[in-house]
């Protein structure tokens, strides 16, 4: 009877023990989610930047080239 207890226990321990890890999973995916969220709006507004900034200098080096013919 003893070991009947003790493995009823353990069961319980155990299905514990996935159900919090896979909690912890969970958070860390979705925390990961926003994260990646994050990075990708930081990306894509530095390449807003660059292309701006891109586009200023075209606009100038066309005259200076237009200036060298």
């Amino acid at each position: 009877m003893k070991n009947k207890s003790k493995d009823n226990r353990m069961d319980f321990i155990c299905k514990w023990i996935i159900i919090i890890g896979g909690a912890f999973i969970c958070a860390f995916v979705f925390a990961g989610c926003n994260t990646m969220k994050g990075l990708a709006q930081d990306v894509y507004s530095v390449t807003e930047g660059i292309q701006s900034e891109m586009s200023k200098n075209d606009s100038s080096t066309s005259t200076s080239l237009s200036y060298r013919n």
